[in-house]
């Protein structure tokens, strides 16, 4: 009879746990999707692995028998792979990765180089679009893994907080009379000012703040990325917004300067995702790993 060998891993992870939830954590898929792998093997096997109780899953007899078998055999898989991966790590493997511009260039970039130093024989091709490009590539299976602006949430995508990002305004020597002072919201409406567009998440954050402090943002120019919005600042043409995370180079040029808040706009994150209904690829669980570790 065959069975799929995903199912056995599964199935293994429900054993080893006593918990649905738990091997759905484990295995970073959706408890639904555990449920029924799991209710897939049982049918394929004609026997019930486990009982259900309100304090977990306990095996069946027949679950007992498979268990011993199918851990042992899972263990010597394990320890043939990492055998493998030890002299010829991820070799002919692919790794998606989608995420804005911003993000692409000064968070990812440094990740990436460091990981292909680590893997060189991983093919890393980056997707950059906005958020709503980010969820659509997930969803569609187009990409593996993908960084976005928090807090979000879509069904069948899990969401783990990575970096915490600022919203700051940033200004050239044209509007230097702001330089070591302190600037309401409402004052800063009246100077000209560089925003993304009114579809973007970060723009809508940062508009949600002013709305609350009653000042409205009205824009004399708007981009369609943050990367451009230093060379206009330069050139005088107003006050551009931007995530503080990614612009430490443009303000330790010295021909900018931020403009200091009276009510900061409110920290937001950026955050890796993935599908929650399929397991990671091991090169994408190299990838998080990494991540966790940059912190």
């Amino acid at each position: 009879m065959d069975v799929d060998l995903e199912l056995f891993r599964i199935f293994d992870t429900v054993a080893t746990t006593k918990s649905f939830s738990s091997a759905a954590e484990e295995l970073k898929i959706s408890q639904p999707a555990v449920s029924q792998a799991v209710r897939r093997m049982e049918e394929q096997l004609g026997t019930r692995l486990f009982e259900r109780g309100h304090r977990g899953v306990s095996l069946t007899q027949e679950g007992e028998t498979i268990y011993s078998y199918v851990h042992t055999a899972l263990r010597m898989i394990g320890t043939g792979v990492e055998r493998a991966l030890d002299r010829n790590p991820l070799r002919d493997t692919h790794l998606r990765i989608a995420a804005g511009d911003s993000a692409a260039k000064w968070y990812l970039a440094p990740l990436v180089r460091e990981y292909a130093s680590l893997y060189p024989n991983v093919v890393i091709r980056i997707l950059a679009g906005k958020t709503a490009d980010t969820l659509a590539l997930l969803q569609e299976r187009k990409a593996d893994i993908g960084f976005v602006n928090m807090p979000i949430s879509a069904d069948g995508i899990i969401f783990e907080e990575c970096l915490t990002l600022h919203d700051v305004f940033i200004a050239g020597k044209e509007y230097e009379n702001l330089k070591n002072t302190t600037v309401s919201l409402q004052e800063l409406t009246t100077y000209p000012l560089i925003m993304l567009d009114g579809s973007c998440r970060t723009r809508k954050w940062v508009d949600r703040h002013f709305n609350a402090h009653g000042a409205m943002i009205l824009s004399s120019l708007v981009l369609s990325s943050q990367e451009l919005m230093p060379e206009y600042v330069r050139t005088g043409l107003g006050i551009a917004c931007v995530v503080d995370e990614f612009s430490r180079q443009t303000l330790s040029s010295g021909d900018v300067f931020r403009v200091e808040l009276r009510d900061p706009v409110p920290e937001r994150s950026l955050g890796i995702c993935f599908r929650s209904d399929t397991p990671l690829s091991p090169s994408a669980e190299r990838f998080i790993e990494l991540v966790k570790r940059r912190g």
